[in-house]
């Protein structure tokens, strides 16, 4: 893993699973994948964040013994990387010159969401609200970067309720990806709840975007523009 973000304070969990002589290529790497991102979507030149990079070199059917397990279905959440409301995108490379990587979606966020409030309450907070950083001590000395917002602390739990809810990983409605050596892909990882399944010598790239970019459809549901939406619908319907 490694830390792209600048002024990312520095953490022995970066840096650990790759040779340091490789970072400057993983480095050109992603530069070039920000530039035909930004060649598509030249708006976004202010709001891109390049975060993370992963380099995968291990078969993913033979991780499910990890903690981080990405064979369950789950959204993109990291106790380690809060967003602060961001949109998360996520983008991947094959580098496998054999086999293909396998991925699968499912449900959307506002299904999601629904599943996760039959069991849990969800607090009704204005945008500001959800984004105001909740600093301890501990995360004080960390840096403000690490520093978590409501929203982060519900989209983990969120993750968590996902990867734990056995009818929702045993009955959920799943589409198969298959991505051939060495194609790209990306996808909005806290919108839309995924998993992955087989493959191995992956490259994926983690980007933030502001809350209000788009990058399928203006109709697309943004997980915390639907926060705000409920709290103020629970609100009208306490009125009423």
């Amino acid at each position: 893993y490694y830390s792209l973000n600048s002024s990312a304070t520095p953490s022995p969990f970066f840096r650990t699973k790759t040779d340091e002589d490789l970072f400057p290529l993983l480095q050109e790497c992603e530069s070039a994948i920000r530039e035909e991102l930004l060649r598509h979507y030249p708006t976004w030149k202010q709001g891109l964040e390049p975060v993370e990079l992963v380099l995968r070199t291990t078969e993913e059917a033979n991780r499910t013994s990890s903690p981080a397990r990405e064979d369950l279905l789950h959204i993109d959440a990291q106790p380690h990387r809060p967003t602060h409301g961001k949109r998360v995108l996520r983008v991947a490379m094959n580098l496998d010159p054999e086999r293909e990587r396998v991925w699968v979606t499912s449900e959307k966020f506002c299904e999601l969401l629904n599943r996760y409030t039959t069991f849990n309450r969800l607090p009704i907070l204005s945008e500001d609200a959800w984004t105001a950083p909740t600093q301890s001590w501990f995360r004080s000395i960390l840096g403000e970067r690490t520093a978590r917002t409501p929203y982060d602390v519900l989209m983990l739990k969120l993750r968590h309720f996902l990867q734990s809810n056995e009818a929702f990983q045993n009955q959920a409605c799943r589409r198969l990806w298959n991505f051939p050596s060495f194609s790209v892909w990306g996808m909005l990882t806290d919108a839309t709840s995924f998993a992955q399944l087989r493959g191995r010598f992956a490259l994926e790239i983690t980007y933030f975007l502001p809350a209000r970019s788009y990058l399928f459809s203006p109709n697309e549901e943004i997980p915390l523009l639907y926060l705000v939406k409920q709290a103020v619908n629970s609100r009208l319907r306490r009125v009423a």
